[in-house]
């Protein structure tokens, strides 16, 4: 597998990226979301605070900005309510149909944070026993540019 860093020059050269954020951003987002962005997620958002993929309208897959990413259940639901997922699952990279693939800060699987499936219709009762997409930031990254804009994840291969 590449180095995170050659996954995202790779990303950052080949589809349409946002500006990088600075350090002062990403540490006024910590201190108002209050957590620490996992080291891996920290370094995209120093390369890019955000990429559409494949294209620069309508993109199948759009990693969120730093000013737009929040909880699951805020972002797709515009609720507190904690029965629709908790604060540490953040709606990360938004997908074309207006579904998101989660970043899960809380768990971990060897100092690594899941990206899970957070399709809205069922995301609010499944949360606690959600699709894993990948373990690894490199690893969904490079899924997604190799997806040609497919749901690689499912078994039907929808394209976006």
């Amino acid at each position: 597998m590449k180095k995170l860093t050659d996954v995202i020059k790779e990303m950052v050269s080949s589809h349409y990226p946002s500006r990088p954020a600075s350090i002062r951003e990403i540490r006024e987002w910590e201190k108002r979301a209050g957590i620490s962005l996992p080291d891996d997620i920290r370094l995209l958002y120093q390369m890019s605070n955000g990429c559409r993929f494949f294209r620069a309208d309508d993109s199948p897959y759009t990693i969120v900005g730093l000013e737009k990413l929040g909880s699951t259940r805020r972002v797709m639901y515009s609720s507190g309510n904690p029965s629709l997922g908790p604060d540490s699952i953040f709606a990360f990279i938004r997908i074309f149909d207006g579904d998101f693939i989660g970043l899960d800060v809380q768990e971990t699987v060897n100092q690594k944070y899941r990206f899970l499936d957070a399709f809205c219709e069922t995301f609010f009762s499944e949360w606690r026993n959600p699709k894993v997409i990948s373990n690894s930031l490199a690893e969904l990254l490079q899924l997604i540019m190799h997806s040609s804009g497919d749901y690689f994840w499912l078994k039907s291969r929808a394209r976006l």
